[in-house]
């Protein structure tokens, strides 16, 4: 195992799953993460500077998204202290999990590529007739 000065957060991408097509040629995915605050049960006010630290991420995350990146929102789900990693013993550490959305890959409707025309489609006097840009049909 690597050295880590303590207190740190680790990150972890949980899980990816499938989200709503958003018609947009980009894949749409629901993506799980994990953050886990760890101190060293010896450091002096452990609990508190842990609490702060869990406090700021997420804070962290609920005031951060990134739209120009096609990263939505996070949804935080909960945090709370992790006792299942035995190979942490003496040290406190606290899990905080939420979810975000994003979007892979190029959409088709960035302006890139073929532009839409103008069409117009409606009902003209005659109700059996449609009109295209102003012809008949």
């Amino acid at each position: 195992m690597d050295k880590v000065t303590l207190p740190a957060v680790f990150v972890d991408l949980a899980e990816l799953e499938p989200d709503v097509d958003p018609g947009t040629g980009e894949l749409a995915l629901v993506t799980h993460w994990e953050a886990r605050v760890i101190v060293a049960e010896s450091q002096p006010d452990a609990q508190a500077v842990q609490r702060g630290m869990v406090l700021a991420v997420m804070h962290w995350l609920f005031s951060s998204d990134f739209p120009s990146e096609n990263v939505g929102k996070a949804k935080l789900k909960q945090a709370g202290p992790d006792h299942f990693a035995p190979e942490m013993q003496g040290h406190d550490v606290w899990l905080i999990e939420w979810t975000q959305q994003i979007r892979v890959g190029g959409s088709v409707w960035d302006g890139a590529g073929v532009i839409p025309t103008q069409v117009f489609l409606g009902i003209g006097n005659d109700s059996d007739e449609v009109t295209r840009g102003g012809d008949s049909i």
